[in-house]
């Protein structure tokens, strides 16, 4: 009986102690990083000292005329895509154009840049570049998240912008963040389609 009773008793705090919720089991998924795909090549990594949000960028080689292949691996879920025109460009890379919201479940985010040409430089001693600022929206204000500036990536390949550490913009009743980008250049190219993935 005491056996029986010591038994009951043991399994019934093995099961609770490890019982997560489902909350929890949210919370766990996005904290784990994104393993980014084996093909990609780490080209550099910052954090930034005030969010604490991490900020790496990858670049992938790609076939001519293939869009991003995205999901490959499994990892990534692709949320949206959006084109990007270079038509308000100036020579600092200042005047910023507001792109779409885009919700995220927090963790991990990316903006996907691919390939396009570049026509001209508007500074002759700057190298082409993209300004990004990543916001996450609210009814309110709007808080900043990063500053970025990215060079545009070389012909047969796509810069995968990758910030990391995102759970404490998740928020409201849909347990999301709702992120966006301002985006400026100092160039005048082609339109590019961007890819958000989550």
């Amino acid at each position: 009986m005491k056996k029986g009773l010591f038994l009951l008793i043991f399994i019934s705090l093995v099961f609770f102690s490890t019982t997560v919720s489902a909350e929890e089991k949210d919370i766990l998924i996005q904290t784990k990083d994104i393993v980014p795909a084996s093909s990609w090549e780490l080209v550099g990594v910052d954090v930034n000292e005030q969010t604490g949000v991490k900020f790496e960028i990858y670049e992938e080689k790609v076939l001519p005329n293939l869009l991003i292949p995205m999901a490959g691996n499994g990892q990534w879920d692709y949320v949206t895509s959006s084109v990007w025109t270079t038509s308000h460009a100036t020579s600092g890379a200042t005047k910023y154009k507001r792109d779409k919201t885009v919700h995220s479940t927090g963790g991990d985010f990316m903006i996907s840049v691919p390939y396009h040409y570049v026509y001209g430089v508007l500074h002759n001693t700057a190298k082409a570049g993209i300004s990004i600022e990543l916001y996450e929206e609210d009814p309110l204000k709007s808080t900043h998240v990063d500053w970025r500036y990215v060079n545009p990536p070389p012909k047969g390949s796509v810069y995968h912008a990758v910030w990391r550490d995102l759970n404490g913009y998740v928020d409201g009743t849909n347990k999301k963040a709702e992120f966006y980008a301002e985006y400026a250049m100092n160039y005048i190219g082609d339109s590019f389609s961007v890819v958000y993935s989550d």
